[in-house]
């Protein structure tokens, strides 16, 4: 321990139980002192400069002329789920307890870990655990000697340099999930509680890897063991494949056998190149045409099939044609008696829609002079008929 960190003050907002001890980190190759412990969460500020929350702070601004308190950021953030995924992480920490400290100046101001420390608050409030085992967060405190240009090295460090963590892929994920569920018998929800995941993800991906097995088992050939390997392989690279294929096309594949018995040999040998070709497959495979496209062995064979069906739903250019002489058709059987009864309002409306329509032909076939289709604009525009 240096002198110091022998001399260096504890910060006053650490608990005195257990007792704070020194350490240093390095920020953006500056080395600060800090103090390591445990703070009650009530005493921690959430910061108003991060720019995370930043349009939020200037809008509360605008409407109220302050800057918004802890209890403000804690609501805006519980209510701004999908960018800021507080519940999962409050669930996490309701099992888990914050396993990386927060990072407070001496005044308890928060500099790195707002998420973490309001989701400890949403855990308490839900009472998903009980308070004495959260309110207690580790955190890392600087000394009250540390300069703005300390805490902004912080900043620097935590929230615009990598930190080179590396998170489990996606197929190692739901294979630890899938031996919980089917191997240790647990639920849905206590698997999403144990990892801090929404139950439906981990259902989705669980279920992938029931569609991963049977892949894999469709190449598990004592006469060739390399194909099963090789097919782990392809599913352990392209996981996120066999979700979207689970999510989006699995009632398919299970009623058509040679459906999946095709996506399986295509996933063995990485036919596709991204989520939307995969996510294609079911309206190719009810397209005979683009079927068997998608069979064919070449390298563009996924792009054509999607052609084919995108191709199809492109609307039909002679439709107005056949509208426009149903109408006229419907115009010229008038009788005379029926014309007459035709009030003057209808008239005026009708009028009004066929300058309209001719208006609009005129600007369409302006742009097509010179083509064997195009019809002299001015003899649109006049709406004469001299035949």
């Amino acid at each position: 321990m240096t002198s110091e960190a022998t001399t260096a003050e504890v910060p006053g907002i650490l608990n005195p139980e257990p007792p704070p001890r020194p350490e240093v980190k390095s920020f953006h190759r500056r080395r600060l002192l800090g103090w390591t412990g445990k703070v009650k969460v009530d005493r921690v500020q959430g910061w108003v400069s991060n720019r995370r929350i930043d349009l939020f702070v200037r809008d509360f601004r605008d409407k109220f002329d302050r800057d918004p308190t802890s209890d403000d950021i804690y609501e805006f953030m519980k209510g701004e789920e999908q960018d800021f995924e507080l519940r999962a992480l409050a669930r996490n920490i309701a099992h888990n307890g914050v396993r990386v400290p927060i990072i407070l100046d001496a005044g308890g101001t928060l500099l790195d870990g707002n998420r973490r420390y309001f989701a400890t608050r949403l855990a308490i409030d839900n009472r998903w655990a009980p308070r004495e085992d959260l309110e207690d967060i580790p955190a890392w405190v600087l000394t009250p000697e540390a300069s703005e240009e300390d805490k902004l090295r912080i900043l620097i460090e935590t929230n615009f340099l990598p930190s080179y963590k590396v998170d489990w892929p996606n197929y190692i994920k739901a294979l630890v999930m899938y031996e919980d569920h089917y191997e240790r018998g647990q639920s849905f929800d206590q698997i999403a509680e144990r990892y801090g995941m929404g139950k439906s993800r981990v259902r989705s991906m669980v279920m992938a890897m029931d569609l991963v097995n049977e892949f894999i088992a469709q190449f598990d050939d004592a006469s060739d063991p390399g194909k099963a390997e090789q097919a782990t392989m392809a599913a352990y690279r392209r996981f996120v494949f066999f979700e979207e294929a689970h999510n989006k096309l699995r009632a398919q594949l299970d009623g058509d056998p040679e459906f999946k018995e095709r996506f399986f040999e295509w996933m063995l040998n990485e036919k596709f190149n991204n989520m939307k070709e995969v996510t294609r497959l079911g309206e190719i495979r009810s397209d005979q045409e683009a079927w068997d496209a998608l069979r064919k062995d070449h390298p563009d064979a996924v792009k054509t099939a999607i052609h084919i069906v995108d191709d199809k739903k492109l609307p039909d250019l002679a439709d107005g044609e056949r509208k426009v002489k149903r109408v006229i058709g419907t115009l010229r059987d008038l009788k005379e008696w029926e014309i007459a009864a035709i009030s003057r309002d209808t008239m005026l409306q009708l009028r009004q829609v066929l300058n309209e329509v001719l208006r609009m032909a005129a600007a369409v076939n302006i742009q097509r002079m010179g083509t064997k289709d195009a019809v002299d604009p001015r003899d649109l525009a006049t709406g004469s008929d001299d035949q």
